[in-house]
């Protein structure tokens, strides 16, 4: 199964209207970066600076929202 960027992410967010500050629509404020990355970083658990889909989904399955 496919992984995301942080720069994927990120576009993802401003596709949900989740504007990232300094990303995106210029101008529209939001989320600020260091959040992002924060959240990013939670599911990033190997550090590799990308997130497996895969992971992601048997987490919220799973009922897991913490490390």
């Amino acid at each position: 199964m496919g992984v995301v960027s942080l720069d994927e992410f990120c576009a993802a967010l401003e596709r949900f209207g989740l504007h990232v500050d300094g990303m995106g629509v210029k101008g529209a404020g939001g989320l600020k970066l260091a959040v992002v990355q924060a959240l990013f970083s939670k599911y990033d658990e190997d550090g590799s600076g990308f997130i497996s889909i895969e992971r992601i989904r048997r987490r919220e399955k799973l009922g897991l929202t913490s490390g």
